[in-house]
């Protein structure tokens, strides 16, 4: 039986850690760490199981001017990290960590702002 977990944030990957971020090695450095952090403690929070195969499906719920979806996949590489990290993954290669998608919700208020990130087993063939 395949698992899904659910990690969630109450705002977006850090502008730091996007793709279209000037920020030097070094400002990025304390904030690339406290986000994967961020991940770690949601995941040991979850009961799960190491997964063979994945794909990730991210929710958006944003009320400020929109995030390309290519920066802010960039934002998203160091969770995908902390899976591996953590043994959820073994690899986050394109054959463990098939792909995934982002479905954008506007939302009215600063306070409905929401970031989840689903990963789903796939069942190995």
């Amino acid at each position: 039986m395949s698992q899904t977990i659910k990690l969630e944030w109450d705002y977006m990957p850090p502008p730091e850690l996007r793709g279209n971020s000037r920020a030097s090695w070094q400002e990025k450095l304390s904030i690339k760490n406290a986000y994967i952090d961020s991940a770690i403690i949601r995941l040991r929070q979850e009961d799960w199981e190491p997964m063979e195969k994945a794909r990730i499906n991210y929710y958006v719920y944003w009320c400020q001017k929109p995030i390309d979806r290519d920066n802010l996949h960039n934002g998203c590489k160091y969770l995908q990290d902390a899976l591996v990290h953590e043994g959820l993954l073994k690899d986050d290669n394109p054959d463990i960590l098939l792909d995934s998608t982002f479905e954008y919700t506007r939302v009215a208020k600063k306070k409905d702002v929401r970031f989840i990130m689903e990963i789903i087993e796939v069942e190995s063939t």
